[in-house]
C-alpha cells in the first residue's frame, strides 16, 4: 500500500495510477483540511446512500457540488475507486485523517 500525503505535489496522478493498478491508497490529511475532506466524504457517502433510495433533500447534491469544486483532486480520486470497484475507508487517527481505498473483503 502506497501512503500520500494530500496536497502534495502529483499526489493525485500517484494515487489514480496505483488506483487503476488495483493496487490499495492511503491518502493522509492533516491541519484545517482534516474538517473540510471529512465533511465532504460524508456528504458524498450520504448522496450516494440516498440516490439508491429516490427522493432527496435539494440541499444534498448542491452541498456536495460546492465541495467537490473546492477538493477535484480528491473526489476524482474517489470517482476512480469506485469505478474500479474499491471501497473508501475513512479513519480519523488524532491530529491527521486517513481516507483509503482499497478493495473490499470477502
Amino acid at each position: 500500500m502506497i501512503e500520500l500525503l494530500y496536497g502534495t505535489k502529483d499526489f493525485a496522478q500517484l494515487a489514480e495510477k496505483e488506483i487503476r493498478d488495483g493496487r490499495p491508497v492511503a491518502v493522509r490529511v492533516v491541519g484545517w483540511r482534516k474538517s473540510f475532506i471529512y465533511r465532504t466524504l460524508s456528504l458524498y457517502a450520504e448522496y450516494d446512500r440516498v440516490s439508491r433510495t429516490g427522493s432527496m433533500p435539494r440541499s444534498l447534491p448542491l452541498g456536495l457540488a460546492w465541495r467537490t469544486m473546492l477538493a477535484p483532486s480528491l473526489m476524482g480520486l474517489c470517482h476512480q475507486a469506485r469505478s474500479s470497484g474499491m471501497e473508501i475507508v475513512i479513519r480519523g487517527q488524532g491530529i491527521s485523517l486517513e481516507v483509503r481505498f482499497e478493495k473490499p473483503a470477502i
